[in-house]
């Protein structure tokens, strides 16, 4: 590659994605797979002020471009299809696409095809149309170090943890173990429903599909075998998890509460240290994982307790 004026872009994580200059001259030349000539120069130089996303290489990097640039078939260019973008919105929409890009891999590229189809999640106005305003000045916000709204910080619970008793139960005591089902991405049908696979971010969540099978259910926390090991999710929705993940659902319905599992879902973590990647949490071992809980005055385990304390808790109807 020859010096020139403009960024030359590959799939890198550095660097804003730079790996180069070159010139008009020899972006004429070739094609962006470097193979053959190609003089349709809109095809191969972009911006200013586009998004460039790695779909190959260090899969899902996302850039904001202020100036031209061409790039490699490793990188895809965005533009809005109604509206300039401008450094804030385009700095806004760079950590929305990142997010999405999440379940996408070296294995598993991000093409355009699939990233088409992708699903994103913005802000929007009173009339249901992305609001480009808020986004605007969230990152103006930021960038000025002015206050941008937080939540209250979470406070602990006035209820005393040591005012009940506790008695140790075998998971498979409290909770059936349930089996995810194997899914891969080449049958993976794109839809609505989260896919939950053995990630620690994102609640879980790994793609979006409209596979229902024997492992779609709600109401139930999910817990990674394999993968980042030992991560517990709460998944009030209805979902589709993958096979390496397990459901565990409580054998008390009645008791089934979003503040129960949660409760649980913090017993459960206390276990995570014990296994990895080379000591899966199989389903076996899940059965056989001793928790603590607190317990009634016949030992059985203090449902309404776990709910109250959950409740007592500072924003935990955001949880």
């Amino acid at each position: 590659m020859t010096n020139g004026q403009f960024p030359f872009l590959g799939a890198t994580e550095n660097n804003n994605g730079i790996t180069g200059f070159t010139d008009t001259a020899t972006v004429k030349q070739w094609s962006k797979t470097g193979v053959s000539t190609d003089n349709t120069l809109n095809k191969k130089k972009f911006g200013p002020n586009w998004l460039a996303v790695t779909n190959n290489g260090s899969v899902g990097n996302v850039y904001f471009m202020e100036t031209t640039y061409t790039s490699s078939h490793d990188v895809t260019s965005l533009s809005l299809k109604n509206k300039e973008i401008n450094k804030e919105i385009g700095l806004f929409l760079s950590s929305i696409l990142k997010e999405a890009g999440k379940p996408f891999s070296y294995g598993r590229k991000w093409r355009p095809k699939r990233m088409r189809t992708t699903p994103i999640l913005l802000p929007l106005d009173n009339d249901k149309i992305p609001n480009w305003d808020y986004m605007e000045q969230y990152i103006v916000n930021i960038m000025r170090a002015t206050d941008v709204p937080e939540l209250e910080l979470i406070k602990s619970s006035s209820i005393n943890l040591n005012s009940v008793k506790w008695h140790e139960f075998k998971i498979s005591d409290v909770m059936n173990v349930l089996s995810g089902v194997r899914l891969t991405s080449s049958d993976m049908v794109h839809g609505t429903i989260p896919f939950i696979g053995a990630t620690d971010s994102n609640n879980g969540i790994t793609n979006w599909t409209s596979d229902i099978n024997s492992s779609t259910d709600s109401n139930v926390l999910g817990i990674n075998y394999n993968g980042s090991v030992g991560e517990v999710f709460y998944h009030p929705y209805d979902a589709t998890f993958s096979d390496d993940v397990k459901r565990l659902k409580l054998k008390f319905p009645v008791e089934a509460s979003k503040e129960v599992y949660l409760f649980i879902k913090t017993m459960l973590l206390q276990q995570k240290s014990k296994y990895a990647y080379g000591y899966k949490f199989n389903g076996t071992r899940m059965k056989a994982q001793k928790i603590m809980l607190p317990v009634t005055d016949d030992n059985m385990p203090d449902w309404k307790f776990m709910e109250d304390y959950v409740k007592s808790i500072s924003n935990s109807g955001l949880l």
